[in-house]
């Protein structure tokens, strides 16, 4: 599935470059007025986990269907229902990241008798609580939805950026809408299926939205006192569509075995921007990151060299 493409956050979705100097100009400067050396490291942010591939509903298209309620059952013949399973949704998990309208984010639906259902109004789930049916698309589905530009066909969950609800979540009962005619609704009840789907998660993404002029996580040391620069890390807000700072983020340290320890967790302004002072003789490789939590997506910036 195509994606759209997603609001930049700062240097990173790229893996942004390293830069670690000693001094300026040389890779073994002196200040020459207190002969104290002096390290920096800027650092952009790591790609981090998405989500579910995505495209915007006005980026699709479907063939005109006849809306629920406005039934031509009446011009057609008398018809055995067919009968429908759905046997899985395999719906992956959702990182909201831009403003705007419904989204369709992939999953895979799989329904018995594809061509003779109209739609699926699956109930939403959402921290244990239903929050009611939603639209989900399916492969097989006639007409079906499919991708504008490149004419593949779409399948998964329908979403509103503005009002879907965050956190653990699942799909399932379905009300299955069929059909004898390609995108008219029958006029029959729908079938309902008692089918539970697998847990996923409804996310808001995090990172970094630091200019050129700036890196996501900067060091700065001179001889035995450090300090650490997060630049403009923030969080999606859906009913906005914007990205606003976050309160906090976590230094880290790197061990030789791979594992990081919190060093501290620092404070950050309106603008995701915060700044630590320390008095640490030791050189430490440093990081700063983002937990992933139920209703938010995690990131966290390159790691430094040792400094």
């Amino acid at each position: 599935m195509r994606t759209t493409t997603a609001v930049r956050l700062g240097a990173a979705f790229t893996a942004s470059a390293l830069a670690l100097s000693l001094g300026v100009g040389s890779a073994t400067a002196e200040d020459s007025s207190t002969s104290t050396p002096t390290q920096t490291a800027k650092l952009g942010m790591v790609k981090t986990d998405t989500g579910a591939p995505k495209i915007k509903l006005s980026d699709a298209r479907q063939l005109a269907k006849t809306p629920i309620g406005r039934s031509s059952r009446a011009a057609a013949p008398s018809v055995t229902e067919a009968e429908h399973d759905l046997t899985a949704f395999g719906q992956k998990h959702i990182v909201l990241s831009e403003p705007g309208e419904d989204f369709i984010y992939e999953g895979n639906p799989i329904v018995t008798n594809p061509g003779t259902v109209y739609s699926l109004m699956s109930d939403l789930t959402v921290r244990g609580v239903n929050r009611g049916p939603h639209e989900v698309a399916f492969f097989g589905a006639l007409p079906p939805y499919v991708d504008s530009e490149t004419g593949d066909p779409l399948a998964g969950l329908l979403v509103n950026t503005f009002t879907i609800p965050l956190g653990k979540a699942n799909l399932g009962p379905t009300d299955i809408y069929t059909q004898t005619t390609p995108g008219t609704w029958d006029g029959l009840a729908p079938q309902t299926d008692d089918t539970i789907g697998g847990t996923f998660y409804i996310r808001r993404a995090t990172g970094s939205t630091a200019p050129s002029t700036k890196y996501p996580f900067e060091i700065y040391r001179v001889g035995g006192k450090i300090k650490f620069t997060a630049n403009n890390w923030k969080i999606f807000q859906p009913s906005t569509g914007k990205y606003v700072g976050l309160g906090s983020i976590k230094l880290q340290y790197r061990h030789s075995n791979g594992t990081y320890s919190t060093l501290k967790t620092m404070s950050l302004n309106s603008y995701g921007t915060g700044y630590y002072w320390r008095t640490d003789s030791t050189k430490r490789r440093y990081r700063l990151l983002i937990s992933t939590t139920d209703t938010a997506q995690g990131s966290y910036s390159e790691t430094s060299p040792s400094i």
